[in-house]
Formats: C-alpha cells, structure tokens, sequence
C-alpha cells in the first residue's frame, strides 16, 4: 500500500480470504473498522516507521479472526485499541503495547494467545495476564494459561477475559471481587470455582465450560443471572446460596450431569428454560414458595426450547 494512500475504509479488505501479506507504507490515523476482518489467511502486517508514528486507533474487529497473523507490531502512536479489534487471532505470539495507548476495549484480545508486555503507564502485566490499573480491571489473559492466580486488589474480570482459554484448569478469585463479566470464563477447562462473597451478581460467566463439575457459590448471592451456567455438560455439584432469590433464564440450561439440586427457601423466581434439558431426578423445592412466580416457571422450564407446550 503506497505512501500516497492516506486513509483506509470500513471493511476495505474483510474476507480477502487469499490475503497473506501487507505493508502500509501512507500517513493513515487508524485501522478502521473490520478492515481486515476474517482475512484467516493473513500471516504479516507490517507499518512503515512513518505509519508507526500516524496510527491513533485500532477499530472495532479490524483484525477480528485472522486466524493466521503472526506477525504485527502494535504502532508506537497508538492511543486506543477497539473492541473485539484482535479477537481469535489465535497465531499471534507476542507484542507490546506502546506508551501512548490510553484505552483498551472490552475483548480487544478474545480468544488470542498473545503474550503481551506494556510501556503503557496505566495497564499492567501480571503473570502473563493484562489489568487496567487505574480501574482496576482485569482485561485479557492468553489461551495457553493453565492455572491463574487473580492478584490482589482486582474488582473486575472483564467480558471474555478467560473466553477459550481451553488449558484452564484452576483459578484463584481474590477477596474484594465485584463483578465478573459476560462470557468471562465461557469454553474454559476450569474443573471447579468458588466465587468469593463480594461477587454480588452473576451471568453468562460460565457459559460452556464442558469440564466443570462443581461450583460454590457466594454466600450472599441473591440473583443468578441468565446463563450462568448453562452448556456446563460436567456440572453434577452446584451450592446455591441460602439467599438466592432469582435463578436467571436459562442459567443451568443443558447442565445434563446436574441430577440433584436444593433449592433455597428464600427463592421466588426461577425464570425460562433455567433447568431445560438437565437430568435432575430430585429438586428439594423451597419452604417458602411464591406460586404466582416458581410454579408457572418450573411448568416452564421442563420444556425444552423446541417443545411445544401442552
């Protein structure tokens, strides 16, 4: 791409399945866009040193599943990285995040397994893993990761933070952690987790997790969110809290191990599809009941989602 060219559009090369190599050699400000979104053969990517210096922004998807790029140097202009921008660039292996960079986007790195270093003053590498500092955020961690030990002072693991990380077999939660994000942990090879009691609410997090076989939850929880748990094939334990009051839609849906469940007395809601397509055989139902909202619910929820109802 020569000099002259001075600006990229949205999508100019998505799906140029044949690609394999570019060089930008032009004062371009950004990578717009899904620019080289889905280019699964595109192995390299290099900037001439006047581009490093132009390149302000790396857009929403603009190398999203480029599956084959390896080599790509992060431009030492760069301020911001946008969302899903490198998301399942699964070849990539490492890089540096420049000094200028001000904003990371949630699941700017999904599914890579990129180790990064930072010059950036306000992002940190801990045990291979990326933290906003100044937010306290725990942003990315790479595929590769076998066992994370989540340092001290984290309030947030960010969407996707842990997505695919398919050789994740143990983590350590700390004391203090508020949220976790959607699909945070979502097609990991966690066995077990227990969830700290500062985590106040919850879904999505564990979404897929084929190799999960029991979760403790915070003592305090009081609303499961939708699809906490669901596609979770290996769940037989699951301790809900003696607060629970809303168990989300499905929140444990295709959980096909589970078999036995207590549920709190506190419960009022358990919302669609929470327990469709699981195997309980025994379902302790709570000593204090809502009618109006569990039993239409559990009618409900022994459908599965094809099923016409009766």
């Amino acid at each position: 791409m020569p000099e002259s060219v001075k600006s990229i559009g949205d999508e100019a090369f998505s799906r140029c399945e044949n690609l394999r190599e570019i060089e930008i050699k032009g004062p371009i400000s950004e990578i717009p866009r899904c620019a080289f979104w889905g280019c699964r053969r595109l192995r390299s990517v290099s900037l001439s040193h006047l581009t490093q210096t132009t390149i302000r922004l790396i857009d929403y998807c603009a190398f999203a599943f480029c599956k084959s790029l390896e080599a790509f140097t992060l431009p030492a202009a760069c301020q911001e990285i946008g969302e899903a921008a490198f998301r399942d660039c699964v070849a990539w292996q490492r890089a540096t995040l420049p000094a200028k960079l001000r904003k990371i986007h949630r699941k700017a790195f999904s599914g890579c397994s990129v180790f990064l270093e930072s010059k950036a003053k306000n992002f940190a590498i801990i045990d291979d893993m990326l933290i906003q500092s100044d937010q306290k955020r725990l942003l990315y961690c790479p595929t590769s990761k076998t066992h994370a030990l989540i340092p001290p002072g984290v309030l947030t693991i960010a969407d996707e933070a842990f997505r695919n990380c398919a050789q994740l077999e143990s983590i350590n939660l700390p004391d203090g952690l508020v949220e976790i994000g959607r699909d945070a942990f979502s097609g990991s090879a966690l066995r077990s987790v227990s969830l700290p009691p500062s985590v106040r609410t919850l879904s999505h997090a564990f979404r897929d997790c084929k190799q999960l076989e029991r979760a403790r939850l915070p003592r305090d929880l009081r609303i499961l969110g939708p699809r906490a748990f669901s596609g979770c094939t290996a769940l037989t334990t699951i301790n809900l809290s003696d607060t629970l009051q809303d168990v989300g839609e499905g929140a444990f849906e295709q959980c096909s191990a589970l078999t036995n469940l207590n549920l709190p007395p506190t419960l009022l809601i358990i919302r669609e599809y929470a327990f469709s397509h699981c195997s309980m055989t025994q379902k302790n139902q709570p000593v204090r009941q809502n009618p109006t909202h569990l039993r239409p619910c559990l009618r409900k929820q022994r459908l599965g989602r094809n099923q016409p109802a009766p």
